[in-house]
């Protein structure tokens, strides 16, 4: 594969996974503004609402993903993935020009709408459509990694800047995003999808590089021929279930991401001023901390994204699981401490802040971009928009009780049951893990829907593959 076709697969990927920057932004915006309005009543709110406007975002989640796993097979991917641009847009209209509670709440249901567009439509399908085999798996990372980005960008941003003008640096991010990814290509699978096969080789070669279509025509044959394989069966949302192979798919994904988003990450990231600060001193105020944090969970990624191809799915997602629940649980102690002996701690609040990154750093190359990769491999094309969204609506589910449980929890026991919380579902996901998820570096997508359905490759169709492993390989 040429260096050109890897800069343009990178780059498309790239500018789709904008929107995922803007979804960290989102959850991120609360650690930073929150706080500041509940000690300024420039919005009258109490601690409880202030828990449900950071919830919230869960609740726009909960209402997208379904009817747009069917609407990206109709509309495409790429305008799926454009349409939460205005979406997010509008949020940050909304809060530039009310100030109530009422109206945050709608903001939030507002970026979660697209929230729910965005990971039904971004990673699980267009860049896993547009990448070839030997970088869908660091490309992919790419998606947490965005997301990181976004978080990072409001941990910095937002201690510093007005209450409107922090608005206004969120609104410009999602313009740029518009105006960039309008001139990327649609996924060359949808297009045949659809029977436009001239397009979907203007795609081909614009991803690959090449001067004219003539130079992609066995690339696009491969695609073809794997589109027609999966289009064989129509794609209803029944086929998820239809055999022994493809509900062990479905069930490992959906146990994998609630260990995912319930081993802490998000309550983390949205209250992780408070989390700096639950007690007394500190050697620094718990925006600077969260601003470390924001460094800690983004730079570690690019470290994921070169082992990714070259340990292993399983490998990375293993020690990722088991060092995060041993990170959680080394802060169960210091939390415990500090609430409940007289043993005076808060000085040493750095101990906290270190179990938290060494967490933080293990969930970036495992844990957090691996299991979106696996969302982007374990299903055909035929249903990898109606997998994506039913897992999106999995994800909504953990999220919600993520966030609103972490308020909860802190205010009626203490941080430390959040974290006790945190450890048992990496230790839980650890196991399955283990036990369930296959080993998939490496492979088409057909090669992967042979292992979960045991078929032998001669007792299927023979697969082709260009020396590349074929354009984004078979599906």
């Amino acid at each position: 594969m040429s260096s050109n076709a890897i800069f343009r697969q990178y780059l498309a990927a790239c500018l789709a996974c904008l929107s995922m920057m803007l979804c960290g932004a989102s959850y991120g915006w609360t650690s930073p503004v929150l706080p500041r309005l509940l000690k300024s009543g420039e919005i009258n709110m109490t601690d409880d609402q202030s828990s449900w406007v950071a919830a919230f975002i869960e609740v726009g989640n909960l209402i997208s993903p379904l009817p747009f796993g069917s609407i990206i097979d109709v509309w495409g991917r790429k305008p799926c993935i454009l349409l939460t641009g205005p979406l997010y847009i509008i949020s940050w209209v909304v809060v530039l020009t009310t100030r109530s509670v009422m109206w945050l709440y709608v903001e939030r249901i507002i970026q979660g709408f697209a929230v729910g567009i965005m990971c039904t439509a971004v990673v699980p399908v267009y860049v896993g459509e547009i990448a070839q085999p030997s970088v869908r798996g660091s490309s992919s990372t790419m998606n947490q990694g965005m997301l990181y980005a976004g978080i990072l960008y409001t941990y910095c941003l937002g201690p510093y800047m007005s209450y409107q003008a922090f608005a206004y640096a969120n609104l410009a991010v999602a313009v740029v995003f518009c105006v960039t990814f309008c001139w990327m290509p649609e996924s060359p699978y949808f297009l045949l999808m659809k029977n436009r096969e001239k397009e979907a080789a203007e795609s081909l070669q614009w991803l690959y590089g090449e001067n004219s279509v003539s130079d992609i025509q066995e690339e696009l044959k491969i695609v073809k021929e794997s589109v027609e394989e999966d289009m064989r069966s129509k794609g209803t949302w029944w086929d998820l279930l239809k055999t022994s192979g493809d509900r062990k798919a479905l069930l490992i994904l959906q146990a994998a991401l609630v260990v995912k988003y319930m081993s802490g990450y998000l309550g983390i990231v949205s209250y992780a001023t408070k989390t700096f600060t639950a007690k007394g001193d500190s050697m620094l105020n718990g925006d600077e901390w969260a601003i470390l944090m924001g460094f800690i969970l983004f730079l570690p990624m690019f470290i994921g994204a070169a082992l990714v191809e070259k340990c292993g799915r399983r490998p990375l997602l293993i020690i990722s699981s088991v060092g995060c629940a041993v990170c959680d649980l080394l802060a169960v102690v210091y939390y415990y401490i500090e609430a409940e002996t007289d043993v005076y701690i808060s000085k040493y609040s750095w101990i906290a802040f270190f179990c938290i990154a060494g967490y933080c750093i293990l969930f970036s190359i495992g844990l957090g971009p691996l299991v979106c990769v696996l969302k982007a491999e374990f299903f055909p094309s035929n249903t990898r928009g109606k997998a994506s969204a039913i897992s999106n609506l999995t994800e909504t589910v953990a999220c919600f009780i993520c966030i609103k449980l972490y308020q909860v929890l802190s205010d009626g026991v203490g941080m430390y049951m959040n974290f006790a919380m945190f450890a048992l579902f990496c230790l839980m996901g650890s196991v399955l893990i283990y036990l369930y998820v296959p080993e998939t570096t490496g492979m088409t997508f057909s090669e992967i829907q042979r292992q979960f359905h045991k078929v032998k490759q001669s007792d299927n169709f023979q697969e082709k593959k260009s020396p590349e492993n074929g354009a984004c390989g078979a599906v």
